[in-house]
């Protein structure tokens, strides 16, 4: 018999984020801190279902909230902040969409 040692792996700072917004969206106080990458997985299915029985619609993630503040700071404008995961995702790729600073630069001239 041979004997194979496990390593866990921490959780990553994704992982880690994703519980603190979803911990945020739902009020929660009390979320286990993850052991493991398997931890953290299971946390953040338990997370979800929570959100997705309590019927209410997720907030902007921070990652999305950051995306739009550095695409308005790109841009010279101020963009509304959507009330929801869904409006933020559809902002940020019609803003994406319409093209950088420069490309638009580049057609004006």
């Amino acid at each position: 018999m041979s004997a194979t040692a496990t390593t866990v792996k921490a959780a990553t700072g994704r992982q880690r984020q994703t519980i603190a917004d979803l911990a945020r969206e739902l009020s929660y106080t009390d979320v286990p801190e993850p052991r493991s990458t398997i931890h953290a997985s299971a946390i953040i299915q338990r997370l979800i279902e929570d959100r997705d029985s309590s019927g209410v619609k997720p907030a902007p993630t921070s990652r999305q909230l950051r995306m739009l503040e550095r695409l308005g700071d790109e841009r010279g404008k101020d963009y509304k902040m959507p009330a929801t995961r869904a409006q933020a995702s559809a902002k940020i790729s019609q803003i994406l969409a319409a093209g950088a600073p420069d490309d638009q630069e580049a057609v004006a001239a």
